[in-house]
């Protein structure tokens, strides 16, 4: 089976909502915890969690959990700058890896894992969802592309 990597984008600096989303009440816990949990209970091999604005407020939430934290300095320039930051520390185990977006607690780890079948019972390098025509998380791209991401400004 292919070990696939998750990758959490939660660096972002919420502009609309006005405070971090990431901290926003989510049933009895926040959106984040949700998401993480969620993302624990799937089949990735791991989870990077990539974090930024607000990381001070954001990483105490995360304790206790099997997951790595990765700080994105550069989270104002947008989030090709976290998903190259997650990418720089990936797993070498890891084939492909999966992007989620924090602002999506309603994702079920089923979902997640229903993706990651369909990425590997195929030979295509990119497995994206979609859900009423409308494309959806995580998408899942091979490790072949992670030089190509790295490379881009």
């Amino acid at each position: 089976m292919m070990n696939i990597s998750g990758v959490l984008l939660a660096a972002g600096m919420s502009t609309r909502m006005g405070q971090p989303k990431q901290l926003l009440p989510f049933g009895r816990s926040t959106v984040i915890e949700t998401v993480i949990e969620t993302l624990l209970a799937s089949q990735l091999v791991e989870v990077m969690v990539v974090l930024g604005h607000q990381r001070q407020q954001i990483e105490p939430k995360l304790t206790g959990h099997r997951l790595r934290i990765i700080d994105n300095p550069d989270y104002r320039a947008g989030m090709l700058t976290s998903v190259q930051a997650a990418l720089k520390q990936i797993s070498p185990s890891s084939p492909a890896f999966a992007l989620m977006l924090v602002d999506q607690p309603l994702i079920t780890a089923g979902t997640i894992n229903q993706v990651l079948e369909a990425h590997r019972s195929t030979t295509i390098p990119i497995t994206i969802p979609q859900y009423r025509s409308r494309r959806g998380h995580p998408a899942i791209f091979d490790g072949q592309f992670i030089a190509e991401i790295l490379a881009l400004d």
